[in-house]
Protein backbone atom coordinates (compact mmCIF):
# COMPACT_ATOMS: atom_id res chain seq x y z
CA UNK A 1 0.00 0.00 0.00
CA UNK A 2 2.53 2.74 -1.42
CA UNK A 3 -0.46 5.72 -0.12
CA UNK A 4 -0.40 4.57 3.42
CA UNK A 5 3.43 5.55 3.34
CA UNK A 6 3.02 9.50 2.19
CA UNK A 7 2.83 11.41 4.78
CA UNK A 8 -0.19 12.86 3.92
CA UNK A 9 -3.04 11.11 2.29
CA UNK A 10 -4.61 11.73 -0.98
CA UNK A 11 -7.59 13.17 -1.97
CA UNK A 12 -9.71 10.71 -2.67
CA UNK A 13 -8.75 8.73 0.41
CA UNK A 14 -9.65 12.30 2.44
CA UNK A 15 -13.17 12.41 0.58
CA UNK A 16 -13.40 8.67 1.66
CA UNK A 17 -12.68 9.20 5.44
CA UNK A 18 -15.22 11.85 5.48
CA UNK A 19 -18.17 9.70 3.89
CA UNK A 20 -17.28 7.50 6.51
CA UNK A 21 -17.40 10.09 9.63
CA UNK A 22 -20.60 11.03 7.65
CA UNK A 23 -22.22 8.00 7.19
CA UNK A 24 -21.07 7.00 10.53
CA UNK A 25 -22.35 10.43 12.43
CA UNK A 26 -26.03 9.33 11.54
CA UNK A 27 -26.14 5.53 11.89
CA UNK A 28 -24.04 5.72 15.57
CA UNK A 29 -26.89 7.55 17.10
CA UNK A 30 -29.31 4.28 16.37
CA UNK A 31 -27.18 1.98 18.39
CA UNK A 32 -26.72 4.38 21.26
CA UNK A 33 -23.03 5.41 20.14
CA UNK A 34 -22.06 9.13 20.67
CA UNK A 35 -20.63 9.97 17.06
CA UNK A 36 -17.16 11.86 17.74
CA UNK A 37 -16.58 14.61 15.26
Amino acid sequence: MLYRQRPRPCLHQQSLDRAVQARWSTVAPQFGIPSTD
